[in-house]
């Protein structure tokens, strides 16, 4: 073979030679493109400047950028004039990284211009299962009246069957005016689609289809790319047929040390209510300056941080219409804060803007209820003075707007002193003082400054039994009258803000399980009956197990007084049923509405060894003995390959919805970067994988 090769190449020169001997001359290459090829005949016509390859033909074509375009079939023409390449039958073909296959190709290798017709093609994790006919230029490849798939099956599971794909190898993909098959049967149509081929910055798109009452229709899009390595953004593009056209953006800050965050942001220009609705939460954390390194710094250095905590909506019902997932259904009141801090080994200086509101059903707006602009505080990180005596301290300034009372503006500074008895190998005393002064600044209302004086003190007895810890404390507060350090005889509660003993006992048999009891008795003197029923303080008890296999997770609480009776219990659990399926019960009751037993349940199905899997919930709430199912879900799951899908219907408060996802996961190996960790965290708003 390689005896051939060379007396093929030894035939190309003699051509050469002969035709220059006829006043011919070879075109000089112009060192931009250059090709080389391999074949077992050549028939070479100098008149056109032809040359025809036949049998095992080989052709590289290297451009500039040194980049390579290799050929291979049984046939092949190079046309030196044009610099053009092309045959009749099959052909195969290897660029960017990827295999063609196709019929009567054309290649302009000047201009690394290329078409084909049928064509199958790869270029991971994309499969071209056929194509009516291709172009290539300029690295971009079209093909026309494809099927393309991510699914390496040689059956594949599912198949997009399209007007036209667009493809950079190894940046993007795109369709359009494509039809989604699930093996054979066509789901859905798809006007656009686009996915990116780099493997560092993954961009996936999830489309949803909704129907509410509230909505109507809906087409929902949640594209997922990585602009940096950091940051994680989902782009929303929804349209619905009674509310018209949303849009909205989720950003998460994730895998870095030096910044923590997330940002939900949502609007839609609502034809339904016929009103501009829009909402937006997160929070960040971020170091700007570290220079903490006392090892080299006398003073030890500090780390600059700011964070901020935020969530604001157009109306107190915008969460539970738009928003993805989100644990604030209805939302009455808003909040946002602000603060930058410096942290050293010895204190924290903290500067902050904090703001509450809250909706007035009668103006249909938000109105502030507390603005605290801006707030400054100090911390002495806790310190120890002889004879063991360990002390914390603090001050603060407040300028602090309040509704329908205008701006106060108020200082103070707080001091707390304990020292702790280790009285035997059982017993552990732990007495304590502190001293709060406060002033409240004149202003419009008050023309002196007011100085207010609290004095505290106490003593806690911790006994470590075979029972669990049990804590017996006394804790006492008194605040003196204004400007004085006399006992405030005008207040009614006569100046005593605490007064009472209190016991608990706090019981762990195991890591995965504890008890917790207490209670205490109200000794002021401005309580008028001191019958034990008005003095008795609530009785709280609390139980929580966790399992280390997950098996069970439970948490309950129970608060109860004795005059007054039952005051809340709260229940929530999620336990394993058997194997991967799991369930979660809750039920909380209040004094608030005595009558009112609300419950949510929600059952997860998923037998191992099959693909199909669904979840059930029924949130339902019991009263005097009428039972009212104010929300109802189920879904069902199927995994195919490298995709997934989802059907849901939701009844919730008689507005009736209708949700449908299939995710495109591109490859196989590609399934661990599509969901970060934080998409997997299980809370009781969202389900494993449920985007953000």
């Amino acid at each position: 073979m390689r005896t051939r090769n060379i007396t093929l190449f030894i035939t190309f020169l003699l051509c050469s030679f002969i035709l220059k001997a006829q006043d011919y001359e070879m075109p000089v290459p112009s060192g931009d493109t250059y090709i080389y090829f391999n074949a077992d005949e050549l028939d070479y016509d100098g008149n056109t400047r032809t040359a025809g390859l036949l049998g095992d033909v080989n052709v590289t074509a290297v451009n500039s950028d040194f980049d390579e375009t290799r050929i291979y079939s049984e046939n092949l023409y190079i046309n030196q004039a044009e610099q053009k390449v092309y045959n009749e039958g099959e052909v195969r073909v290897e660029q960017d990284g990827g295999e063609l296959r196709g019929e009567n190709l054309f290649y302009d290798y000047q201009n690394s211009h290329l078409t084909l017709q049928n064509i199958s093609a790869e270029y991971p994790p994309i499969r071209l299962l056929h194509a009516d006919s291709a172009e290539f230029k300029n690295g971009r490849q079209r093909y026309r009246g494809a099927q393309v798939t991510c699914c390496d099956q040689e059956d594949p599971h599912y198949h997009l069957k399209a007007g036209s794909v667009t493809m950079t190898p190894e940046k993007r993909v795109y369709v359009t005016n494509a039809l989604l098959y699930l093996s054979d049967v066509p789901v859905f149509y798809l006007p656009f689609f686009w996915r990116s081929l780099d493997s560092k910055k993954p961009f996936t798109t999830y489309v949803d289809f909704t129907q509410s009452a509230r909505t109507g229709y809906g087409l929902l899009t949640s594209t997922v790319f990585f602009p940096t390595r950091n940051l994680r953004t989902t782009v929303n593009l929804d349209g619905y047929t009674k509310a018209g056209f949303g849009y909205g953006v989720q950003l998460l800050v994730q895998n870095t040390d030096k910044v923590i965050g997330n940002l939900e942001a949502y609007a839609i220009d609502d034809q339904k209510e016929e009103d501009y609705r829009w909402g937006v939460s997160g929070g960040f954390w971020a170091q700007l300056f570290d220079n903490s390194d006392h090892l080299n710094r006398d003073d030890g250095g500090a780390m600059y941080t700011m964070q901020s905590q935020f969530r604001s909506v157009s109306d107190p019902y915008f969460n539970d219409t738009y928003f993805r997932s989100n644990p604030f259904k209805f939302m009455p009141d808003q909040d946002i804060n602000v603060a930058f801090s410096r942290q050293s080994r010895r204190s924290i200086t903290r500067i902050s803007y904090s703001q509450k509101d809250e909706y007035n059903y009668v103006t249909e707006e938000y109105e502030i209820v507390e603005k605290i602009l801006p707030k400054f505080e100090y911390h002495l990180m806790p310190f120890t003075l002889p004879l063991g005596i360990v002390n914390r301290f603090n001050a603060n300034v407040y300028n602090t707007e309040v509704r329908d009372e205008g701006f106060k503006q108020t200082a103070g500074a707080f001091w707390h002193s304990s020292r702790s008895f280790n009285l035997n190998r059982t017993f552990t005393l732990l007495p304590y003082v502190s001293l709060d002064e406060r002033v409240i600044f004149r202003d419009k209302d008050n023309n002196e400054d007011a100085y207010v004086t609290r004095l505290g003190s106490g003593v806690n007895l911790r006994a470590e039994l075979l029972t669990g810890s049990l804590d017996i404390s006394y804790d006492y507060l008194k605040r003196f009258s204004t400007g004085t350090l006399n006992t405030d005889n005008v207040s009614d509660d006569m100046g005593e803000e605490l007064n009472r003993i209190y016991i608990q006992n706090h019981y762990r048999p195991s890591q995965w399980l504890y008890f917790r009891l207490g209670t205490g008795y109200d000794l002021r003197e401005t309580q008028d009956n001191w019958s034990f029923d008005n003095r008795m303080l609530p009785i709280l008890a609390e139980l929580g197990v966790n399992t280390m296999n997950g098996d069970l997770n439970l948490f309950a609480q129970n608060l109860y007084d004795v005059k007054e009776g039952q005051e809340a219990f709260v229940l929530q659990s999620d336990f394993r049923m058997f194997k991967k399926s799991r369930m979660v019960f809750g039920m909380n009751n209040y004094s608030l509405d005595q009558n009112s037993y609300l419950f949510n349940t929600k059952f997860w199905f998923r037998p191992e060894n099959i693909t199909w899997y669904f979840d059930v919930g029924v949130d339902f709430e019991i009263r005097q003995g009428s039972l009212n199912a104010y929300s109802r879900s189920f879904k069902v799951y199927k995994d195919f390959h490298d995709a997934h899908m989802e059907f849901g219907v939701e009844d919730r408060n008689n507005n009736l919805s209708f949700a449908f996802r299939i995710a495109v996961l591109c490859g196989k190996k590609h399934r661990d970067d599509t969901f970060s960790k934080e998409d997997r965290y299980w809370s009781p708003w969202r389900n494993p994988g449920d985007l953000r």
